[in-house]
This record gives C-alpha cells, sequence and structure tokens, in this order.
C-alpha cells in the first residue's frame, strides 16, 4: 500500500514539472545531455519557429549538449530578453548554442549593466544586433562607455548600435575620437555632434582626411560655420558618395535646375538630397501637371519634396484649387502645406464641406 502510493505521488510530480516545463519552454531542462537534432531542440523543446530551426541547421546539425545550451538561454531570460529577442540571437549567431555561460555570454551583459542599461534596453540592443556577443567584453564591447559619453544617453547609443550594427567594429579610440576633435576645432559643439552620431554613425570612422574634405566643401558652398545648418550639410554630404552625390544632381538638372539652382536649394535645405530619386520626380511631375508649378516654384520652396505626395500634396491640392477658382481663398499653396492636419481640415474644409469634402478626409495630410 505505501508503495503504491508513493509511486502515486513521484508520478503526479513528474507530470506536474513536465507541464511547468511545456509552459515555460526556454526554461527547459532535458533529462539527459545526450545530442539531439537543432529541429527537436529548437521546435519541440524551445518553441521556435521553423524558419529560425532551417536556419540554424546550416550552421549546426546536432545540439551535443542540449543541457548546457539550455543553461545560456536561461540567462538570456533571466537578464529580460523576451523569447522574441533569444530566437533572433540564436538565429544568427548560433555558435551561441555552445558558448559557455560563465565566460562569453555573463561578462558581456555585465558591460552593459555597468554602465547603467536597463534590462529592456540590453534586450532591444542585443536582441537586434546578435553579433554584438562575438566581441570582446574587455575591448571592442568597452568603447560603449566611450559612446555614451558622446551621444550622452543609453538610447542614443541604442540608436546607433541598431543604425549601424558595425560600429562596435572599429576602433572607436583611433577613427571616432580624431574626428569629434576636429569637428570641435570647426566651432561645432558637443550637442550638434551628438546628434550627428546618432544620424550618421558611420560618418565617424571615416579617415580624418575624409572628414576634412567634407567640411572643405561645405565652406566652399558658402555656409557660415556657426551655424545650425552647417552640421546638417555634412551629415548629406557625408551620407552620400561622390558618385551619389553627382546622380542626385543630374536628377535636380532633370526638373530644368541650373548648378545655382541646386547650390541654392542646398544651401536652404539640404536634407531634400537624401530624398529618392523616385520621389523627387513624381512630386516635381505632379506639382507641375496638376498644380501648373514649374521648376522655379521648386527651388523657391524645397520644402515641399520633403511631403508625401499622396497623403498630403494631392489631396490639399485638389482642395486649394477648387477655393482658388471660387475666389474663396488667398496665400500660397506652400504655407498651406506647412500647415497642422487639424488646422487645414477647420479653415479649408469644414467651412467649405459641400465644395471639397469629396477630396479630403480626416486622414488626409497626416
Amino acid at each position: 500500500m505505501i508503495f503504491h502510493r508513493l509511486k502515486r505521488i513521484i508520478s503526479l510530480s513528474i507530470s506536474s514539472n513536465s507541464l511547468h516545463r511545456s509552459q515555460n519552454p526556454i526554461f527547459w531542462r532535458p533529462i539527459s545531455s545526450k545530442p539531439i537534432t537543432v529541429s527537436d531542440f529548437l521546435i519541440n523543446r524551445l518553441g521556435f519557429s521553423p524558419e529560425t530551426a532551417s536556419t540554424v541547421s546550416k550552421t549546426l546539425t546536432l545540439i551535443r549538449n542540449p543541457e548546457k545550451s539550455d543553461s545560456v538561454l536561461s540567462i538570456f531570460k533571466k537578464c529580460g530578453f523576451s523569447n522574441a529577442h533569444i530566437e533572433n540571437i540564436v538565429k544568427f549567431v548560433p555558435q551561441i548554442l555552445s558558448a559557455h555561460p560563465d565566460k562569453t555570454i555573463k561578462p558581456k551583459i555585465k558591460t552593459f549593466q555597468d554602465l547603467g542599461f536597463a534590462a529592456t534596453d540590453i534586450g532591444e540592443i542585443v536582441g537586434n544586433c546578435p553579433w554584438i556577443l562575438k566581441l570582446r567584453a574587455d575591448n571592442q564591447l568597452g568603447s560603449i562607455g566611450l559612446l555614451k559619453d558622446f551621444v550622452g544617453s543609453n538610447s542614443g547609443v541604442a540608436k546607433v548600435i541598431k543604425r549601424s550594427s558595425w560600429f562596435l567594429n572599429n576602433n572607436l579610440h583611433k577613427s571616432m575620437i580624431p574626428n569629434i576633435d576636429y569637428m570641435k576645432s570647426c566651432g561645432i559643439c558637443s550637442t550638434q555632434i551628438g546628434k550627428l552620431l546618432c544620424s550618421v554613425p558611420r560618418l565617424f570612422i571615416f579617415k580624418l582626411d575624409r572628414i576634412k574634405c567634407l567640411v572643405k566643401r561645405v565652406d566652399e558652398m558658402g555656409y557660415d560655420r556657426k551655424s545650425k545648418m552647417f552640421v546638417h550639410a555634412i551629415r548629406v554630404l557625408g551620407s552620400l558618395t561622390e558618385e551619389k552625390w553627382e546622380f542626385k544632381k543630374q536628377v535636380f538638372r532633370g526638373l530644368g535646375w541650373t548648378e545655382d539652382d541646386i547650390l541654392f536649394v542646398f544651401r536652404r535645405n539640404p536634407g531634400v538630397f537624401n530624398l529618392s530619386d523616385r520621389k523627387i520626380r513624381e512630386i516635381a511631375k505632379y506639382l507641375g501637371d496638376a498644380g501648373g508649378y514649374d521648376s522655379s516654384f521648386l527651388v523657391l520652396h524645397p520644402e515641399m519634396l520633403n511631403y508625401s505626395l499622396e497623403g498630403r500634396i494631392k489631396p490639399r491640392l485638389n482642395v486649394w484649387l477648387v477655393l482658388q477658382s471660387n475666389q474663396l481663398v488667398k496665400g500660397s499653396f506652400p504655407n498651406v502645406c506647412k500647415m497642422r492636419n487639424e488646422d487645414f481640415s477647420k479653415k479649408y474644409v469644414v467651412p467649405f464641406v459641400n465644395m471639397v469634402g469629396k477630396y479630403y478626409n480626416a486622414d488626409d495630410g497626416k
């Protein structure tokens, strides 16, 4: 009798533990350390997608020590990583499954923790840029502190790493620091440098001579170094290769712009040179065909190229032309496009809804 009761208690205990493990796959502990296939481990044991298992199988075909692999993944879970982040890490860095938890994983996570990163931030950074786990904690990851000094916040560091995941592969003391020192000598303040670093990280690992050439080009275009636009000009030129810059100029020449027009627009609104060629052509064509605006219109109002053609320009131009033909409005269309959606609707749609309602709805302009 006692034997049968004891047997039942053990049976219930095993069933309970099995149920608990199935509800928390990341914490599953195999009873045996015998090798199992990647598909069995990732799909059946951890609940990962077949796509992830297929990708990992190209690098690993067998999990030789499931217990060790499971302990690695458990570290991520305990540090606050989401299941999606953990799956992404395994997908892009399969070797992590055979890594040593204490020697390989923990020191790298501790680097972020020591710098004050919250668990969610660490999960977001490492989960989206898994290759970071391949870097040395005492060298390349140590550059995170240096990076933080210039961008000023953990969120800024996260933004840089997400935007340029390879950034930490570089020796920042040899590349970033000389470039920053030179920019400061040009009168660019630390705050602007931090914003520029978040916006175009790759600019800061250029060779110093290339940065000097960029600054020289901006100077020759007539920018005042004390102007905020000076930094924007560097950002745009730094994001374009020489070939892409020449091609972009050719796009604007195709609109009928002269060299002086191109330079004039770049001084006023350098950001439009980062817009897609297709968008530039489509907006110019529509404004010409529907609104009768020639090439000089966009030279004087380059900000129009920043707006959404379908979401803002088309619906507002339709409303504007109807009201203008009925002599109900005065002013300029560019000023109308600058207005907040709510303000535009209140001033130009609601009072004339019977006339223009079919051309505009509440979602236009957003």
